[in-house]
């Protein structure tokens, strides 16, 4: 990366002819150019309107990080390597182009992957403490896993699961729920699961998420869920 220092003072005149480079390092200033090479620079910066945008250098994020609606989680057929010891290696991002209901989006998994059906297999919320949307889970119907390897990491959010499934965002009418998310953010919701119980927690969130729309205290309750409840403002 080059940077350009313009003071206007002599006292930084230093600046001016320096190229740094790395965290701060300076190294000697470069050749003068020969007189030509600085007439052909200056008749090209002439000739660029004043609002040209300058070109920046765009970063990709890396994989882990780059935000998708939906993930595939595959079922691991590896007997060497538990499979709760690479989550990240059996995600695969998704992106549905039909998100938004459940109609649509079930229609689009069996088209894209070849299900025959699919229908909710589970939801769990987050390891960060959100309690106003949660990750929703589409499977096949389980007559169709029939023969298709255990999902494993599946298992500890959904119960007794066969075969891929597909994790979006979801959560009650009326809450905001984040379209996209990264993989690093899943694999650290799935991780969480590896010592809490899925039911626990569930039921915790929704205690939460309850108790401040409605203001009731439901500290004293042990099992809740209020997704399919609708609220009134």
């Amino acid at each position: 990366v080059h940077f350009t220092f313009e003071t206007g003072d002599e006292r930084f005149k230093a600046l001016e002819d320096g190229v740094f480079v790395g965290a701060g390092r300076r190294v000697p200033p470069p050749r003068k150019p020969k007189p030509d090479a600085v007439a052909a620079k200056k008749s090209h910066t002439a000739a660029r309107p004043a609002d040209h945008p300058i070109s920046l250098l765009t970063v990709k994020p890396a994989r882990a990080f780059q935000k998708h609606n939906c993930f595939l989680l595959h079922a691991d057929a590896q007997t060497s390597r538990p499979s709760l010891d690479h989550i990240a290696g059996q995600l695969e991002p998704f992106h549905l182009q039909q998100y938004g209901t459940e109609t649509a989006e079930i229609g689009e998994l069996k088209r894209r992957l070849g299900w025959s059906g699919a229908s909710e297999v589970g939801k769990f919320y987050d390891h960060a403490g959100s309690d106003t949307w949660y990750d929703f889970v589409y499977g096949q119907h389980g007559g169709k896993t029939k023969g298709k390897a255990k999902n494993e990491v599946a298992n500890m959010v959904c119960g007794e699961t066969h075969g891929d499934v597909a994790i979006i965002r979801s959560g009650p009418a009326g809450f905001y729920t984040p379209e996209t998310f990264t993989k690093s953010a899943l694999v650290n919701a799935l991780e969480f699961y590896k010592t809490h119980s899925r039911d626990a927690v569930f039921s915790e969130r929704e205690r939460n998420r309850f108790g401040k729309r409605t203001g009731f205290d439901l500290s004293g309750v042990q099992t809740f869920d209020a997704t399919n409840w609708k609220f009134w403002n």
